[in-house]
């Protein structure tokens, strides 16, 4: 009976961690609604009477020793060993344990294992952005279904036309999510289907109209867009692609904490996650030979340019903290998509705002990994963090050794966002008169040309200046709410 125990008790100690998945088909039908810990209490109970059975039966038989000459029951464990409950004893194989209780394969019960797979759970998501997934995932199956899930060619109609929209409208109650379509032309929204609520377009600004449901309960929590891409011949739009596009337009309504987190949590994976491809790459920095590029680019810089291309100067002056979480908003309805419809009269398009030629420029360059075409590059999130990244590195290369060699100043996060915004030539000669002429105190027509910068690369720094500090108080803010709960 000694041995019987310790097989019991060292059948225990590993049955948590280490015991074989025993198959009983005719009731896992039922145990499939138990709960996770239920089920696995249940097999543990059914494994040691199972064991306990076949020692009772055993010393009924007296057959109870270690080196029994029938019967020797053996199981599998879940890391590959095998063990035998009688004895407590383990090794490594089947063999090696059989030869350890002087036993024959002929006389082994082996119970063999098939490797219990961890339940891993689904994540919870707050119900604004499930309902969100949900909208967006709807929309996205209606294009496929009506087989408009790539661009189709016609006539040019012009981009004020009436368009034919969808919008995904949630019951913040009921969790029902209604797609209803409409006609909208600049604020004007005319619905052509059944609607559990009124809509109005509060603010019209394309794919990014703000919507807004007149009962409180009902949020339009993503549209089906179409937009329309020009074809030229020369100058000349001789047609329009139309993509039908879905998306969650920023609104008031739907800015909500979970959301700017989700946001910011995005941005903050897509640096880190670009920062890495370029150092699994082996990238060198061209600003620093001696350095790998993801040492020498700023990760506070990657996500300020981010930011900066989607700001108003006024209002990152003003509060440039509201400025951010709106951004970081857009992005917690848009994580793959955030900005991809924004293009520039100079045709920069996406969130870092590339123009095609420089993009094509670095795309060309296989070493660097991006995607060849323009457009799938932008509205790639991480492809076009990456294109950023190398960009600003080239642009860092082009200014003076002092200013190299400080990639971490503050001063040299200005030099590269002008280059990133106006280009690196015009900087490099206005580095000598900088604050000055960021500050005003030089007028244009007492700066000489070579050293004058834009306007717009002015205000690019001046925002610059007020996103960066702001940024920084938002991860300590974070950051010490982290520890704060921890403790």
């Amino acid at each position: 009976m000694k041995n019987g125990r310790q097989g019991i008790s060292a059948l225990k100690l590993h049955a948590h961690r280490n015991l074989p998945k025993i198959q009983h088909h005719s009731r896992a039908a039922n145990r499939e609604s138990l709960p996770d810990r239920d089920k696995d209490a249940i097999l543990f109970f059914m494994r040691i009477k199972l064991a306990s059975l076949f020692i009772s039966v055993s010393i009924f038989t007296g057959l109870a020793g270690v080196a029994s000459a029938q019967n020797v029951l053996i199981l599998q464990m879940n890391d590959g060993s095998f063990y035998n409950p009688n004895s407590g004893k383990i090794a490594p194989t089947r063999e090696a344990l059989l030869q350890m209780l002087g036993a024959s394969s002929a006389s082994a019960t082996v119970i063999e294992n098939e490797p219990l797979i961890p339940t891993v759970p689904e994540p919870v998501l707050p119900p604004l952005i499930a309902a969100i997934e949900k909208g967006q995932t709807m929309l996205k199956d209606q294009i496929k279904m009506e087989g408009l899930d790539g661009r189709v060619r016609g006539p040019v109609i012009g981009q004020d036309s009436p368009r034919m929209v969808t919008l995904a409208v949630w019951d913040k109650e009921t969790g029902n999510i209604d797609l209803v379509k409409g006609i909208k032309q600049g604020t004007k929204l005319t619905l052509t289907s059944p609607s559990p609520s009124k809509i109005n377009v509060k603010s019209s600004n394309w794919i990014n109209s703000d919507y807004q449901s007149v009962d409180p309960t009902h949020l339009v929590v993503a549209v089906r867009y179409p937009i329309y891409n020009e074809v030229k011949s020369g100058k000349k739009v001789t047609a329009y692609d139309t993509e039908q596009a879905v998306y969650t337009p920023y609104s008031t309504t739907l800015h909500q904490p979970e959301v700017v987190a989700r946001g910011k949590k995005v941005v903050d994976e897509l640096v880190e996650s670009a920062l890495s491809d370029l150092r699994s790459r082996g990238i060198k920095s061209r600003a620093q030979p001696d350095k790998l590029l993801a040492d020498v680019v700023n990760p506070d810089l990657l996500t300020s340019i981010a930011v900066i291309e989607h700001a108003d100067s006024g209002a990152l002056r003003s509060n440039s903290k509201a400025v951010i979480e709106r951004i970081y908003a857009t992005i917690g309805l848009n994580p793959e998509s955030a900005y991809n419809y924004s293009r520039s009269s100079a045709g920069a398009l996406g969130l870092f705002q590339f123009i095609p030629s420089t993009y094509v420029s670095l795309a060309k360059q296989p070493q660097y990994g991006l995607k060849a075409n323009f457009e799938d590059g932008m509205r790639d999130h991480h492809n076009a963090m990456r294109a950023a990244a190398i960009y600003m590195d080239i642009i860092l290369a082009q200014y003076p050794a002092e200013v190299r060699a400080a990639s971490s100043d503050f001063k040299t996060f200005e030099y590269i966002a002008a280059g990133y915004n106006g280009g690196y030539g015009r900087v490099k000669n206005a580095i000598q008169i900088w604050d000055h002429q960021i500050n005003g105190v030089l007028k244009p027509k007492e700066i000489n040309k070579r050293s004058r910068l834009q306007a717009e690369t002015i205000d690019y720094v001046k925002k610059l200046r007020n996103a960066i500090p702001a940024l920084r108080e938002i991860r300590a803010t974070d950051e010490a709410r982290a520890a704060s709960d921890i403790l």
